[in-house]
């Protein structure tokens, strides 16, 4: 009775489940080719969406994403591997029939015997029904059981793991963009600025105010923002493949009339401490409870190799239905027929007493590999460790970058405009200019960087810890 929790629910898979179907993955993705369809595919995916937000981003992903889908089958594999473990504790029953004729020649006989005939012509058929049933193996059925129990835990885990990597690879790729779009707005506005000056500076030039080099000057650094903006915009594009690629879009890039959000500086601490996060990571981490499970798979199999050396006992029982029919030449009688049924039942006991020492040895490879598995297991402990630790030091790092940069960008902003000011009355050179506006890009690309860099550190311990850390 104790082992009917185990087996009835498989039992009642396989009667009312029926056979295992998934939805394939779309028509497109299978293709070896690349056209209108996958456009299309895209166009229907993103249906009145204007607007993708990170949230957004993350739960099409979750939707679409083939790794992740592959992910969830893998489970199910896993579950169905766990209740094939279970048919270990029910009898096997197996029916069999068996029709075949013999012919046998006695030919050359000498002081034949009175029950030897010259020919013999001998039809049989038999029908069977087997059950046997395993009783006892030393709990080795148990463990297995319990091994593939873990497994599917494991493999449960292992998509929640799957599932917080794709979330926090879609931040990644959506905060890459955003970074590269914020840029881009700075060099436009750098590149505004350059051409501005250099219209004063040709102006001047032309009025004899103003030298030759002063116009070039403001010409390079207009040309120089253009690149900075290619560059940019190249980045925009390669991160808006990246995200379409992880929502799982057939066409591959991102439609040209979706809108991300901008970038926006939230400079705020994080309302948990280190330790809190690393407790949190520990109880929460997919990756953690992977190898709680690994370690329990690898404890399972080192007892079940125990099992080995413990004799198996099965009960038995067989119902046959046997017919014969023969004819004879050369014999006192031309023919004789029998049939009838059989029954037979019993116990039956085996134990392997010498194979070579391979029992011991799978024992010992089974105590090995649980040792193996403990010492991932702190490994894991400590790389968990280190991530936590690492993008918490991250984000206070970047934080506090931040509030100075932000500080500074009203300073660097309005020393541009005194330093412009002066130079327009011809009181600063054109190289004042230039070093106050490398200023004021710095600031500003700088305090970009250092917020992406703060939601990145963000997405990092909210994949460990499997919470959101600001909502």
């Amino acid at each position: 009775m104790k082992n009917l929790r185990h087996w009835l629910p498989a039992a009642l898979i396989l009667l009312l489940g029926g056979c295992h179907t998934a939805a394939p993955p779309a028509v497109e993705l299978l293709s070896d080719t690349y056209g209108p369809a996958n456009r299309e595919a895209t166009d229907r995916m993103l249906a009145g969406l204007k607007e993708l937000k990170l949230r957004d981003a993350q739960e099409i992903a979750v939707l679409n994403n083939q790794n992740y889908l592959a992910a969830g089958q893998a489970v199910y594999a896993a579950k169905m591997r766990y209740y094939q473990s279970l048919g270990a504790f029910l009898p096997q029953i197996t029916a069999g029939t068996d029709a075949g004729q013999h012919l046998n020649w006695h030919n050359h006989l000498e002081n034949q015997l009175m029950d030897e005939p010259g020919r013999r012509y001998n039809f049989t058929s038999m029908t069977n029904v087997t059950a046997s049933w395993l009783l006892f193996d030393g709990l080795g059925r148990e463990f297995a059981m319990l091994a593939r129990e873990s497994g599917f835990r494991r493999e449960m885990a292992m998509e929640m793991k799957t599932k917080c990597m794709l979330r926090r690879a879609v931040a990644y790729a959506y905060f890459d963009w955003q970074l590269a779009a914020e840029i881009d707005r700075i060099q436009q506005d750098n590149r505004q600025f350059q051409q501005t000056m250099r219209q004063e500076a040709e102006t001047g030039f032309e009025a004899g105010r103003r030298v030759r080099d002063e116009v070039l000057n403001f010409q390079l650094q207009q040309g120089f923002a253009q690149t900075d903006i290619i560059q940019a915009r190249y980045q925009q594009e390669i991160a808006g493949y990246a995200l379409a690629q992880l929502m799982g879009y057939a066409e591959g890039r991102l439609p040209a009339h979706l809108e991300l959000t901008g970038l926006e500086g939230n400079l705020r601490p994080i309302p948990y401490s280190a330790d809190l996060c690393l407790d949190i990571a520990l109880h929460n981490s997919p990756i953690m409870h992977i190898m709680e499970e690994t370690l329990k798979m690898a404890e399972y199999e080192k007892y079940r190799s125990y099992s080995a050396f413990s004799p198996q006992i099965y009960a038995y029982s067989q119902f046959d239905y046997a017919a014969s029919s023969s004819r004879y030449q050369d014999f006192r009688f031309d023919r004789n027929y029998y049939d009838g049924p059989g029954v037979s039942y019993g116990v039956r006991a085996e134990w392997m007493i010498f194979n070579g020492f391979a029992r011991y040895n799978a024992m010992r490879e089974q105590q090995a590999a649980y040792a193996a598995t403990r010492y991932r297991m702190a490994e894991t402990y400590l790389e968990i460790v280190n991530d936590i630790l690492a993008g918490y030091a991250w984000y206070q790092s970047c934080l506090e970058q931040a509030k100075v940069y932000r500080e500074l960008l009203a300073a660097a902003r309005e020393q541009r405009e005194l330093v412009v000011e002066r130079y327009r009355q011809r009181d600063e050179s054109v190289d004042r200019v230039d070093r106050a506006q490398s200023n004021l890009i710095q600031a500003q690309t700088r305090y970009a960087e250092l917020v992406t860099n703060m939601k990145k550190a963000v997405a990092q311990l909210e994949a460990i810890m499997m919470i959101d850390i600001f909502e």
